[in-house]
């Protein structure tokens, strides 16, 4: 059976995970991520590696979980993110990574990030190992009402596809503030969970004369970049800037993902080629296409044909779209 290296953000009973962060060190859960589970059942042998920075606050891949499918083109990774990081980063050696609907897995297990966005991302040198460890883990859980009910099934169809259209995109008002709200609602949401590594309830507790004293020491062991979320989500959340926020960040959100679900048809995908992206300005222009896409819980996958390194999304819950036109373009790119 295939090897499974999962990211030390996802639970498992009884082992350390630490989300390579000196604040939870030696922190075991007493529940195993259902993901973790599902993989079990379909006797997957699962191996956990570090994520490269603490949570994984901080932009780019995970080399230290993405190597081993270097060292071994069998190894699959599956990595608890937003699935930002992996569709804006190079990916190395033919590497594939895919992003699939927010509610598609179960969630339950996760150390919690940016609650309305942590999803699993699944990595690996072949589309078909991907499909079916979507497969394996997909399906309702109770312990996760946001899981949709469905289990994902691969079935064959015709897939139309249309460029993106980099001019149209960059030209709508709303969509080019995507990043902005992306990073406003993160910095919120992480801060809020992040809040609960306090000494008390769960990580490190260092010494103290009192209660806060107690929190604001055990705290202090937080990386730069979880010091830097906790501090701009604190002035987002604060009272008196939290309608000129992040409310009126998920009020943009809302926008953006109607807007993103009328670029396409349900039986279409987006494409975007960023092996074209020179200029500055269109890859900013990539950064807010990614954003929107996060926030509109959509599919994305990417991959290289021949030298272009190209990124596939579809409507939520559309996966099926997304992978047959990936097969479609790896057969054409093998017959050149």
């Amino acid at each position: 059976m295939k090897n499974i290296i999962i990211s030390n953000n996802i639970s498992i009973k009884g082992k350390e995970v630490d989300a390579s962060s000196k604040t939870l060190k030696g922190f075991t859960p007493i529940y195993t991520a259902t993901i973790v589970n599902r993989l079990k059942e379909k006797q997957y042998n699962i191996e956990t590696e570090k994520l490269n920075n603490e949570f994984g606050l901080e932009s780019g891949y995970n080399k230290n979980i993405l190597s081993k499918i270097n060292e071994n083109n069998e190894n699959i990774a599956v990595i608890a993110e937003t699935g930002l990081n992996m569709l804006n980063e190079d990916l190395d050696n033919n590497l594939i990574g895919f992003k699939p609907s927010y509610g598609r897995v179960s969630r339950y297990g996760l150390f919690g990030f940016v609650s309305s966005m942590d999803n699993i991302s699944i990595y690996s040198k072949n589309i078909e190992d991907i499909i079916k460890v979507l497969e394996d883990i997909s399906g309702k859980d109770m312990m996760d009402l946001t899981c949709k009910e469905d289990k994902f099934a691969f079935i064959k169809s015709e897939v139309k596809s249309k460029d993106l259209d980099l001019d149209s995109f960059s030209e709508d008002k709303v969509l080019n503030l995507s990043k902005t709200v992306l990073d406003i609602i993160t910095y919120g949401e992480a801060s809020t969970n992040l809040a609960a590594i306090d000494g008390i309830r769960y990580g490190l507790r260092e010494k103290g004369n009192s209660y806060e004293e107690i929190i604001i020491n055990s705290r202090s062991n937080f990386g730069y970049e979880a010091k830097k979320v906790n501090l701009l989500g604190s002035f987002v959340l604060n009272k008196e800037n939290l309608e000129d926020t992040y409310f009126r960040a998920m009020k943009l959100r809302r926008l953006i993902s109607e807007k993103m679900n009328n670029i396409m048809n349900d039986d279409e995908v987006l494409v975007l080629n960023c092996s074209n992206l020179n200029e500055s300005d269109d890859k900013n222009i990539k950064l807010n296409f990614l954003s929107a896409l996060v926030l509109s819980g959509m599919p994305a996958l990417k991959m290289k044909i021949n030298e272009d390194e190209v990124i596939i999304c579809a409507k939520p819950f559309y996966e099926n779209a997304l992978f047959n036109f990936a097969k479609t373009l790896n057969k054409e790119a093998s017959n050149v």
